[in-house]
């Protein structure tokens, strides 16, 4: 678990370094109708850490499989840029997002805080019953970790082509 942890961190920081340096002019601006601002990627993320946070605390049962089974799957699906995906409704930014950056590296930050904290209390190997994924159906707390990871990186690599196309 500590090096899920680590990996949390380590990319979180990253990502939250690269954020700071971007104006409010590119935070906000959306490189076409149709895709999202970096401002609307970060609220997504915060939005799908918050989710992610309650289903880790929330209802959990013993599992009889491995903890990391759909880790490898979760991975690859997310890691496959060329794969496009629509987000979950529950998980959409609010049209017309104007939360300063400021405030919502801010959030983020604390919201990944209180993830990497979970991962660091919990028993990685419980099965959390509180959301079954479209795809991958109901994780483990340490599948969720890695789904937590995984869908940053993609939205990392999503915000660096953004601010590519808005420059």
């Amino acid at each position: 678990m500590e090096q899920l942890t680590n990996e949390i961190q380590n990319h979180t920081e990253e990502l939250l370094t690269d954020l700071n340096f971007i104006s409010d002019t590119i935070y906000f601006a959306k490189p076409s109708a149709e895709q999202w601002s970096i401002a609307e990627v970060v609220a997504h993320l915060y939005i799908s850490d918050s989710v992610m946070k309650k289903v880790m605390t929330g209802a959990v049962k013993a599992s009889n499989r491995d903890s990391n089974e759909k880790t490898d799957l979760i991975r690859t699906a997310f890691l496959n840029y060329d794969k496009k995906y629509n987000a979950l409704e529950v998980l959409l930014p609010k049209p017309g997002v104007n939360k300063s950056k400021n405030e919502m590296l801010s959030k983020l930050a604390k919201v990944r805080a209180s993830i990497i904290s979970s991962l660091s209390e919990q028993d990685p190997t419980w099965l959390c019953l509180d959301f079954t994924h479209p795809y991958f159906g109901q994780m483990t707390i340490n599948e969720l970790g890695y789904l937590t990871l995984y869908h940053s990186i993609r939205h990392f690599n999503q915000i660096k082509k953004t601010k590519e196309a808005v420059c």
